[in-house]
């Protein structure tokens, strides 16, 4: 697969993501980010994975979502 298939093919799924979310979920988290004064694709992964790790799932998921990323890779 050539480099611009891929990232015609992560540009899809980023897109495919982001229709499906939830709003309300969306909402919260933004929220939540900007009171924390969370910003920075560094520090958005890290609560990411620090969500998974204690167990909240849902909250890892639109923590990470890709309109929340400079880059994925």
């Amino acid at each position: 697969m050539s480099n611009d298939a891929f990232k015609k093919l992560i540009d899809n799924l980023k897109n495919t993501v982001s229709t499906k979310l939830n709003a309300d979920n969306v909402t919260k988290i933004d929220s939540y980010l900007k009171t924390k004064k969370i910003t920075a694709p560094k520090a958005i992964a890290a609560e990411a994975i620090g969500a998974w790790l204690g167990n909240k799932p849902t909250t890892a998921f639109y923590s990470a979502k890709p309109s929340r990323q400079t880059t994925m890779i």
